[in-house]
Parts: C-alpha cells; sequence; structure tokens
C-alpha cells in the first residue's frame, strides 16, 4: 500500500520563505506531473499573489485567541464562514490523488499547543504528515521581523506578554524550542525536521535546495529549472548569493525609508495641530488689542 505524504513548511518568517513558496509556484505545473500538489489559497479574497502561501491552513490550525500577525493584516480569516470554506478546500485538496502535497505558510510557527498540533493533522488525517522549520540566528533573525512587521503596519510592541507585537527579549516568540517540543511530542521526533538557515545558506548560497529535499521533492526538477541552473554550479551561486544580500540591503533600506515618511508625515499632520491651537488664540489676541 503506498502511503500518501503531507509535507508542511512553517517558516520561520524571514527564513526564505516567500522565496520557497515562488519556487513552489513557478513549478507547480511540472510538480503536478510528478504526483506532487502544492496546497493553493482558494479563498475569494487573495491576502497575496501567490496562491502557495497556505494562509487558511494558518487560520484554520493557530488558537484564535491569538492576535496572529496575518490577522492582524486580514481580519476577516476569523470569520466562521472563512474557516469553514477554508477547512474544507483544505481536507479536498489533501483527499486529491496526488501521493504527495505540499504546504507553506510562516504563519504555522506561532503554534505552541498540542491543541494546534492535532488540528494540523486532523486536516491531513488520510496522510503521514512531516513539518518542516527553518531556525535562524537569533540576533539577525529578530531586527529583520522587526523591519517586516513594522513595514507592514504591525504593531512590534504590546504590554500584553502573550501578544504577537510583544518583541522583547524574552518574549514566547523566541523560544522555538517550546514549538519543536510540542510537535515532537505530539507527532514524534520523526515528524519533525529542523534546518539552519546559516548553515544551508553557506553550503548552498540559498536555503531552498535544504527545503526542497526535506520534502520529499525532485531534486532533478529544481536543477533543471532555470532558477535551479543558478544554484547548480558554485561561482553563478556565489555571485547570485551576493545579488540576493545586496538586493535584501536595498530592500530593508527602502522598508526604513518608508517607515520614515510615514513618521514624518505623522510628525508634520501632529506639528500643524499644534501650530493652529497655538496661532488661532494668538490670532485672536492680536485683533482684541488691536495688534497687528
Amino acid at each position: 500500500m503506498v502511503v500518501a505524504h503531507a509535507y508542511v513548511h512553517i517558516g520561520l518568517p524571514k527564513t526564505g520563505t516567500t522565496a520557497f513558496q515562488q519556487v513552489l509556484n513557478h513549478l507547480d505545473d511540472d510538480l503536478r506531473t510528478r504526483g506532487i500538489r502544492v496546497l493553493k489559497d482558494q479563498s475569494p479574497i487573495a491576502d497575496s499573489s501567490l496562491p502557495t502561501l497556505a494562509l487558511p491552513l494558518g487560520a484554520c490550525v493557530i488558537r484564535g485567541d491569538l492576535d496572529a500577525w496575518f490577522r492582524q493584516l486580514s481580519p476577516h480569516t476569523l470569520l466562521t464562514e472563512y474557516l469553514s470554506a477554508a477547512q474544507a478546500s483544505i481536507e479536498r485538496q489533501s483527499n486529491s490523488l496526488e501521493p504527495t502535497i505540499i504546504a507553506s505558510f510562516e504563519g504555522l510557527s506561532l503554534m505552541r499547543t498540542t491543541a494546534e498540533v492535532h488540528r494540523l493533522r486532523s486536516l491531513f488525517a488520510s496522510r503521514e504528515v512531516h513539518i518542516i522549520l527553518v531556525r535562524r540566528e537569533q540576533s539577525t533573525w529578530v531586527p529583520s521581523l522587526r523591519r517586516e512587521l513594522a513595514a507592514a503596519g504591525v504593531r512590534t510592541w504590546s504590554p500584553y506578554a502573550s501578544s504577537c507585537s510583544n518583541l522583547s527579549d524574552d518574549s514566547w516568540l523566541f523560544d522555538h524550542q517550546s514549538l519543536i517540543d510540542v510537535i515532537t511530542k505530539t507527532l514524534g521526533q520523526s515528524a519533525l525536521t529542523v534546518i539552519d538557515y546559516e548553515d544551508a545558506v553557506a553550503a548552498e548560497f540559498s536555503i531552498i535546495p535544504a527545503l526542497w529535499r526535506s520534502c520529499g521533492l525532485p531534486e532533478d526538477l529544481l536543477r533543471r529549472s532555470e532558477l535551479g541552473r543558478i544554484w547548480a554550479h558554485r561561482s553563478p551561486a556565489l555571485e547570485a548569493h551576493h545579488l540576493q544580500q545586496d538586493l535584501e540591503s536595498v530592500d530593508d533600506v527602502q522598508q526604513l525609508r518608508d517607515i520614515v515618511v510615514r513618521q514624518a508625515h505623522e510628525l508634520g499632520q501632529i506639528h500643524s495641530s499644534i501650530s493652529w491651537r497655538i496661532t488661532s488664540p494668538m490670532r485672536t489676541l492680536r485683533q482684541r488689542f488691536g495688534r497687528p
């Protein structure tokens, strides 16, 4: 009997998750010919230009009382009708004939309870579930996460310890060992693969090949693609790696510039309001006492 598999990539954010989802989208047709289905967002509201961003999966799995980042940006994911449709869509895709299904959503890294892991497992009830987590060095990961959230308009401070906006040094968000423990306790050690981001990038100049292999995907398909040809040879890969770093630096600068522009606009509004409150009474006094 052939065992059907579900590979669920849960992030972390800022560890190449969007790039991986882009590759899955780019090679979607080729993967289908190999008996591999990529879980798609089939909801009527498009929250991303990438259908391979499995937002509905996160909405169904992550505990409902959590102010998850994706819920702050897409509050409709809390609606009962959205969740019902999302669950039906996931189960329909999971019950397809393809032996393998791939799902990717970084918001799933917010799991911390056995109930959440059980919900994830139940959505792929007919399949053997494998979870892939990419960890990144905290000193570089946290500033990158802060920048992304701030640029998206998500708060990066909260007085509440349980909030996803609480990014203090002792935040539960940075305790990834508890995430690993709850997955392995619920599904077993063999159900989880942990990839070190820095090691993978140092070895292959990209996180994609390590993710690709961990999801049981055919490496020859990646190597034959336009993206794969860059990674297949050391020298072009090194150039691509440096280019990627440069682009990330430009992107970080642009995000910071956007934040500064937004804050400058807000300060301008405050300044105008204060100026009006000061100058208006002064003008009234001058008119009353006949002074210019």
